[in-house]
């Protein structure tokens, strides 16, 4: 689709007039394409996820651009966990139906604090998360949900990267001090439960 091709910074900023203009004129099409092109991103494995999220902020605003971006990130996760699952997952569940066990255990288990962890980490690639979920019999209403609280804050930092757009010229830009902390806050908040279900369990 070409998309590969426009998902850079200098693009974006270079039709940011253009972009902006389609969005005052005709908003609910604009968040349809928005939506969409988030999709297709997802389900082609393309790694634009994080400057989806920046187009989100930057073209919608906070709020707006935050709701936008969970609702993308949940309907295209969703879609390619389908995928994985029924095209390869039950496939490879079969055949290593065995050496599995343990781990269908673990997730049966505990799979929604997994899930939920590594959505709050922005650091681990999206495309990754949906690919291994798939492959995994964690029920698909507990993928949904914990995608869609998961994506929140991520989506909230990289919206609010994307106010800041105008004054970025590379990626490095994106990531100022502001932006850092929040990042390490996140990680390590996510972290917590893991660190406090592991002290249960020695204790």
């Amino acid at each position: 689709m070409g998309l590969h091709s426009c998902l850079t910074i200098e693009n974006i900023k270079a039709h940011a007039a253009w972009l902006h203009l389609q969005v005052n004129q005709h908003y609910w099409r604009s968040v349809v394409i928005y939506i969409a092109a988030f999709i297709a991103v997802v389900i082609s494995c393309l790694p634009g996820t994080a400057l989806m999220n920046i187009v989100g902020g930057f073209l919608f605003g906070i709020i707006a651009g935050v709701i936008y971006i969970v609702t993308a990130a949940t309907i295209s996760a969703t879609l390619f966990f389908y995928l994985v699952r029924y095209v390869i997952g039950s496939f490879i569940q079969e055949r290593y139906q065995k050496r599995l066990e343990h781990f269908n255990h673990k997730i049966k288990e505990n799979g929604w604090l997994y899930l939920l962890i590594v959505r709050c980490i922005p650091v681990i690639p999206f495309f990754m998360v949906n690919l291994c979920a798939g492959l995994t019999k964690i029920p698909v209403s507990t993928y949904i949900w914990t995608t869609f609280v998961g994506v929140i804050p991520s989506a909230i930092i990289f919206a609010f990267a994307g106010q800041h757009l105008n004054n970025v010229s590379q990626w490095a830009d994106v990531f100022s001090l502001p932006i850092i902390m929040a990042l390490l806050l996140l990680i390590v908040g996510a972290l917590v439960p893991v660190i406090i279900n592991r002290y249960h369990k020695i204790l």
